[in-house]
């Protein structure tokens, strides 16, 4: 993966696991190249949901007027 998970924007990440979820589902996919794909998902699965957390707690913060709080 030429990015690293921590530097990579959502919409890379997503994209990754698109491509991930298709090699998962093609039945030519080893096991050990499952598991390794399996991980790497999930990884970037935990990244996403960082960056997401972060971004939501950042909007609540925002008041109405759109001044931080």
């Amino acid at each position: 993966m030429p990015e690293e998970k921590n530097e990579m924007s959502l919409e890379a990440a997503f994209a990754r696991l698109d491509e991930i979820t298709k090699a998962l589902e093609d039945p030519k996919t080893s096991l050990e190249d499952s598991f390794a794909l399996y991980r790497e998902g999930s990884a970037l699965l935990k990244m996403a949901d960082g960056k997401i957390d972060m971004v939501e707690k950042q909007v609540q913060m925002i008041s109405e007027d759109g001044d931080m709080e």
